[in-house]
């Protein structure tokens, strides 16, 4: 149970960041963030070459594609600020950014650590069941 949910927690504490066409959002340094067509957009035909994204820290757009189609959703790119801070994000259509959690960070570390104890509790109790089911 406790790693179900730790699971649970934080997969919530990773969710969307930022979902529209034009806003502002606040950006942690060296974090991973990744930019998804939304649902209703990712049909598009040629959606790679018809989308136009644009994450900027007032400097530059930090922004890199990599288009890629992922577990039916399509993966725009990427961006990985170097400072933290505030971004204008303008696309030509909707889009999802989704925060990643860095393998270096202790976030991940917690994560693996529930994944573990959640595959460990379910051994648990198979083998539970199979012993109960052997008297």
């Amino acid at each position: 149970m406790v790693g179900l949910i730790s699971s649970v927690y934080i997969s919530f504490t990773f969710e969307n960041v930022f979902v529209g066409k034009q806003g502002n959002l606040v950006l942690e340094a060296g974090q991973n963030y990744s930019v998804f067509l939304t649902d209703s957009d990712s049909s598009a035909t040629d959606a790679c070459s018809g989308v136009s994204v644009t994450i900027d820290d007032g400097n530059e757009n930090l922004f890199k594609v990599t288009c890629e189609d992922r577990d039916d959703k399509i993966h725009l790119g990427y961006v990985r600020p170097n400072s933290t801070g505030e971004f204008t994000v303008s696309s030509s259509h909707e889009i999802v950014i989704e925060k990643y959690p860095m393998t270096e960070t202790l976030e991940f570390a917690l994560l693996m650590i529930s994944e573990l104890i959640c595959f460990l509790g379910l051994i648990g109790i198979v083998i539970g069941v199979k012993r109960a089911g052997a008297s």
